[in-house]
């Protein structure tokens, strides 16, 4: 479970240093959009509500319908209408979008890895509290 912590802190440091250029901004929202939602969905037993998804990762529901489409699209996930309530969209991986979830956190890993060998201990553990008062400090300026 720690490693599983690790990984998703690893990932959410590595989506802050991902270099902007040559990388339309749009495509990289999406792209780190879609990961997140994967990633969220890896972490749950049940198919979640799409307006639980939205609330859960801070999501607009436009935006979150886009990333949805996009998911459903390369197969990654499952839409589903309960038969109860056809309003309502619950969201699942499908086998796709698991070994997605396994490549990302394989990739993650060796890449953390790696930075862990190169700088050390020390300077990886102040790395993670700088990274950390960044984020913290970036959230006072967030208006969406």
């Amino acid at each position: 479970m720690e490693n599983e912590k690790y990984l998703t802190e690893a990932f959410e440091f590595l989506s802050l240093l991902t270099p902007k250029k040559n990388i339309g901004i749009e495509k990289m929202t999406s792209l780190f959009g879609e990961r997140r939602v994967l990633h969220y969905l890896s972490f749950k037993e049940e198919a979640l509500s799409s307006g639980k998804l939205c609330e859960e990762l801070d999501i607009k529901t436009s935006r979150m319908a886009a990333i949805l489409k996009s998911l459903e699209k390369k197969e990654w996930i499952l839409r589903s209408h309960p038969s109860f309530d056809k309003r309502i969209t619950k969201v699942s991986l499908t086998e796709q979008g698991r070994e997605c979830v396994k490549k990302d956190k394989e990739i993650i890993t060796s890449i953390v890895k790696k930075v862990h060998e190169e700088i050390g201990e020390e300077d990886m553990s102040k790395f993670k509290e700088i990274v950390k008062k960044i984020c913290c400090l970036l959230e006072d300026f967030q208006t969406c």
